[in-house]
């Protein structure tokens, strides 16, 4: 009997304690969250929640070798409004880990990198980027960009190096200033492509490439993203204009050997110079739902770009060429 009350008591006992602790609990203020940091000089790191307090202006030389802002783990950064401005060398924001910009500008000047560059997963919102002399936004991990606009970087716009990106409500346009063979793209993709409520338009060789994976277009524009000078497309025949300028050649030759041959090394450099261009490229048929583009190509799993010209998927107002008797 004195056992079972010795028990019974404890368990009173704590009952009690239990009550009186979530009485304190609820009769305590609730603890206040962290002010974001405040960011105000040029290669500021920050943790957690970020905010710009007036515009950054990162094009001296100084700061070529550090990024203008670097977001660690799980960071968001706030523009507030304001823009940062970066010049040579490193990217304007740089994410270790998962990370979000929003709400302001970034503009990189000159042969700076990525506007804004991850290793994780990075999520643009409410952001005007213009610049980049590789990249507007990339990551090894997946890109989203959301109410924005990517505009004139140098090479590609949006990028994610290993797996997809989505794009809603947004601008992807001029990209690819150098085009050729190391750009020229709006939106690249190794796996997944999911581009809502969006314009891409005027890139300077791909609207979208995607190499490994499947593309979702939901009322998209894809157009005139043909605009690097060599596209060969149903609408400028660049492999036949070669073809052209090489009877034309032959008859300056009036028979000489070595002239005709060097007519056909000329013709063979010309076609080389010639670029498949598109406003999609993909693996695998697109999916389109409300949405319209000139041109599609159809890519093959090991084989190079280009290595089949004339494949597209029929999905374009103008893979049938019908564009190309019009202008005719």
């Amino acid at each position: 009997m004195t056992r079972k009350s010795v028990c019974v008591g404890l368990v009173k006992g704590s009952a009690v304690a239990a009550i009186a602790a979530f009485g304190i609990a609820m009769a305590a203020p609730a603890t206040a969250q962290a002010p974001p940091n405040e960011v105000r000089f040029c290669g500021e790191q920050i943790s957690g929640e970020g905010i710009l307090l007036g515009d950054l202006d990162c094009t001296d030389s100084q700061f070529d070798s550090v990024p203008a802002v670097i977001i660690r783990h799980l960071g968001r950064l706030d523009l507030n409004g304001f823009s940062i401005t970066k010049g040579r060398g490193k990217q304007a924001v740089e994410c270790i880990g998962k990370c979000e910009v929003m709400n302001g500008t970034i503009d990189v000047l000159t042969r700076g990198r990525a506007a804004v560059s991850g290793r994780k997963r990075v999520t643009v919102t409410n952001v005007i980027i213009e610049g980049g002399w590789a990249r507007g936004v990339r990551s090894n991990r997946g890109v989203r960009v959301v109410d924005s606009i990517v505009r004139q970087a140098r090479q590609i716009g949006v990028r994610s190096n290993k797996r997809s990106v989505i794009i809603r409500n947004s601008e992807i346009t001029g990209n690819g200033l150098l085009g050729r063979t190391v750009g020229g793209i709006g939106v690249q993709a190794q796996q997944n492509a999911k581009i809502s409520d969006s314009f891409v338009t005027g890139n300077f060789r791909f609207g979208v490439l995607v190499e490994n994976g499947r593309v979702i277009l939901e009322n998209t524009v894809l157009e005139e993203n043909n605009l690097q000078l060599g596209c060969d497309t149903p609408e400028f025949d660049c492999r036949g204009t070669c073809d052209d300028d090489e009877l034309t050649c032959f008859a300056g030759c009036d028979g000489d050997t070595d002239c005709l041959d060097d007519c056909r090394d000329l013709t063979e450099l010309c076609k080389a110079d010639c670029l498949e261009c598109a406003d999609i490229a993909t693996l695998y048929r697109p999916d389109f739902s409300g949405s319209t583009c000139d041109y599609s190509l159809r890519l093959f799993a090991g084989v190079p770009i280009g290595t089949f010209p004339d494949q597209n998927w029929g999905v374009c107002e103008c893979d049938d060429g019908i564009c190309t008797a019009e202008n005719d």
